[in-house]
């Protein structure tokens, strides 16, 4: 049986600032070696949910004390990381955390089309409700994480389905 893939995108708030940066982040990259006025800084880590790795999602960095940089992560088998010129400047940021879970659309089912396109944002909203990520590790996030300008900036978010109230 032939199966595509649909990327569940669960969601979340992301703002035109970080779209910004980010966009900001790649056009830097693209230019050659100029120096970066920020001196930024890398960061790579661990997610787990329920004691296992979290098989695919993101992870966003949003500044907690007006650093000019936000970064964000994909997270596959539970790693990410991202090197200084997609980091962010040292310092406290808020740690966002969102699955990213694929589904398998019906046989003949072409998400590029605007039936396609329904089944599988049906297929998804499902799914999402399934196997939800809490808020508390997203839009109502109390995870920091400290940046610093001489270390190797490595952290491990330990995530549970069912977090203690």
């Amino acid at each position: 049986m032939n199966t595509q893939k649909h990327a569940l995108r669960v969601p979340f708030k992301v703002t035109s600032a970080a779209c910004l940066a980010l966009m900001t982040i790649l056009a830097a990259g693209c230019g050659g070696s100029a120096k970066d006025p920020y001196n930024r800084v890398g960061y790579s880590g661990v997610v787990t949910l329920d004691g296992n790795p979290m098989k695919n999602g993101f992870l966003y960095l949003e500044p907690l004390e007006k650093q000019p940089t936000q970064s964000f992560a994909s997270i596959q088998d539970g790693k990410f990381g991202v090197d200084r010129t997609g980091g962010a400047v040292p310092g406290k940021y808020k740690v966002a955390i969102v699955l990213d879970e694929a589904t398998d659309l019906p046989e003949g089912v072409d998400p590029q089309t605007p039936e396609g396109a329904a089944i599988a944002d049906k297929l998804s909203r499902e799914a999402a409700k399934s196997k939800p990520l809490d808020a508390s590790y997203n839009i109502n996030s109390k995870l920091v994480a400290e940046l610093k300008p001489d270390a190797p900036n490595e952290f491990v978010f330990d995530l549970q389905s069912k977090p203690a109230k």
